[in-house]
């Protein structure tokens, strides 16, 4: 079965059964992760996390990230 026969095939499910379908998915992609990147990315996380507790680092809203984003990206 091709990836877009199957994904005709998952757009009949319901919304609940796709969603639970996508969790499976992501689940077992992160269990293919290398432990040595994981790894760096936990570390990055608890460096900004640091730095945000600190106030060397601040948090920027999601919706203003996403318009940084776009906008940068139709220059």
């Amino acid at each position: 079965m091709s990836v877009n026969d199957l994904l005709e095939e998952v757009l009949q499910l319901s919304p609940a059964s796709r969603a639970s379908l996508v969790e499976k998915i992501v689940e077992s992609l992160a269990a293919d992760i290398d432990p040595a990147i994981e790894r760096s990315h936990l570390d990055e996380i608890q460096k900004r996390m640091q730095q945000v507790a600190s106030g060397e680092g601040a948090v920027i809203p999601g919706d203003e990230v996403l318009l940084r984003a776009r906008s940068l990206l139709q220059k």
